[in-house]
């Protein structure tokens, strides 16, 4: 098994064991009335809050020294636990939020802009958080440049992150001639 399989596994015990204790508070407990799908766990990575949904965006396998599950409820924000992770070198990140990577690419988003990351939407750009070195490319996009969309949304901007992970890298070093795919070395 490699590390970011026994990482993985690791995350999801973590998580099972915070819904499992959020499960038993709810049965036992008449006033908590979300259904326990809807409960998340708060994630700390060297004690900065992260969002859950890109949370696998923040840290590689090989930098976490420790893992720390707590027991924590929040009825009111739907919060199941706390997990708190220590990286080996915590001076090591510099995590961005959605504005900074918009100021550093020196981009005015419009009102209307969709923000990704790996073609995956990003539904709280508040919360998002990313460290500085996963940054592989950013692209923008404008409906304008689209013929299907530039009559219905010519001012909507898509704000695309592409993070460095081992596809996206291999994906940028792909060449494609008249369909065929080759490796470029």
């Amino acid at each position: 098994m490699n590390k970011t399989t026994a990482y993985k596994q690791l995350l999801v015990a973590a998580m099972f064991s915070l819904l499992a204790i959020a499960g038993y508070t709810q049965q036992n407990t008449k006033q908590i009335k979300p259904p326990l799908t809807e409960w998340r766990p708060i994630f700390y990575i060297d004690s900065l809050e992260m969002p859950i949904e890109n949370f696998h965006l923040y840290l590689a396998p090989n930098d976490v020294l420790s893992i720390k599950v707590e027991k924590y409820i929040d009825s009111t924000r739907m919060i199941n636990g706390k997990l708190y992770i220590t990286s080996k070198n915590p001076h090591k990140f510099y995590m961005l939020s959605m504005s900074d990577v918009v100021s550093m690419y020196g981009i005015e988003p419009s009102e209307r802009t969709i923000y990704m990351i790996d073609n995956q939407f990003i539904k709280n750009i508040e919360t998002f958080r990313i460290d500085m070195d996963f940054l592989l490319n950013v692209e923008v996009l404008k409906a304008s440049e689209f013929t299907y969309l530039k009559d219905t949304i010519p001012d909507l901007t898509i704000f695309k992150i592409i993070t460095r992970t081992k596809a996206n890298i291999e994906e940028l070093g792909r060449v494609r001639i008249r369909g065929t795919e080759t490796v470029a070395k």
